[in-house]
């Protein structure tokens, strides 16, 4: 934080914080915007930006404890559009976009942005591209794109970067006992399909996921929960149909997903007040979402994407 403000004081706009999953960015993008206001001319109004709604509502609870009840705070997203002035707007990038009438090129003097690796996707770059802050946060726990464009470019140089293997040997994070359960599938066993450089998800899920597997995995589930006082488990599955799927066979599992929009948020509430102890997730809760109770991880799902695997 010290050197991010020794630099905006000395004229530097663009800061990214690169730091583990798990560590706190949106507290340390917070607190960076505390130390500079003061040394704001004109405009004081901060945007923060992100993909998701819920990585929004958690970051509007971070930014009032941390400035209080003496600012302003809204949101801009598809349920809430509050395009009146306000000292903290919470916005999609989509949404922002759309409501970009509603602002000039100076509205905010801050931007921070979460996830900032996807800031090069085309409707977060446009939307970005409408300001001219004078200061420009971008917090990651990735700067790697798949598509091999820097973040960089954006943001600027990543200011002490903090990577997961660094901030687990320090303990900064959870002591993790990782365990790897191999069910006797070989490339040989795969066949034809051990010989390709990447494998086709139909063939996957036809060779390696069926029925009697997932039921195996629900009892190996169930065994590491057991050694647990209390146990919050987090599974990452590959798709809706297995996920609702793995809800009927794993009794008190909530599913969690892009079809059960409208239960999303009563059941990571749900979750984190120990009301459930089991969320099945498809492709959400990768980024941004504190759950620190949750102490049982189960990767069951294939990806070539290192991102997605070290996030989840």
């Amino acid at each position: 934080i010290d050197e991010v403000v020794r630099r905006f004081l000395k004229g530097e706009w663009r800061a990214l914080i690169d730091m583990a999953t798990g560590l706190g960015k949106t507290v340390v993008v917070a607190l960076i915007i505390f130390r500079v206001l003061p040394h704001l001319c004109g405009s004081k109004r901060i945007l923060f930006l992100c993909h998701s709604v819920d990585i929004l509502i958690q970051a509007k609870k971070t930014f009032h404890k941390i400035f209080g009840n003496e600012f302003t705070y809204g949101f801009l997203t598809d349920a809430k559009k509050d395009l009146h002035p306000v000292d903290f707007l919470f916005a999609t990038y989509e949404s922002l976009y759309n409501a970009r009438e509603h602002f000039d090129e100076d509205t905010f003097s801050v931007i921070g942005v979460d996830e900032a690796h996807r800031g090069h996707a085309d409707t977060f770059f446009k939307a970005l591209s409408l300001f001219h802050p004078k200061l420009l946060i971008g917090a990651t726990g990735t700067t790697i794109r798949l598509d091999g464009k820097k973040i960089e470019d954006i943001f600027g140089e990543s200011i002490l970067p903090l990577p997961l293997e660094d901030a687990l040997a320090q303990g900064l994070l959870a002591k993790l006992d990782y365990r790897v359960i191999h069910d006797g599938i070989t490339e040989e066993k795969l066949g034809q399909l051990g010989k390709r450089r990447r494998y086709f998800r139909t063939d996957l899920d036809r060779t390696l996921f069926v029925p009697v597997r997932d039921e195996e995995i629900v009892e190996r589930i169930k065994c590491a929960e057991a050694e647990m006082k209390d146990p919050h488990t987090l599974v990452f599955l590959r798709n809706i149909a297995t996920c609702e799927r793995f809800a009927e066979v794993l009794p008190g599992s909530f599913p969690f997903h892009s079809h059960r929009s409208s239960q999303r948020h009563v059941s990571l509430e749900l979750f984190r007040q120990h009301a459930i102890h089991r969320l099945l997730s498809v492709n959400a809760m990768n980024e941004g979402v504190d759950l620190p109770h949750a102490n049982i991880g189960v990767f069951n799902r294939i990806t070539q994407s290192h991102i997605v695997y070290r996030q989840q």
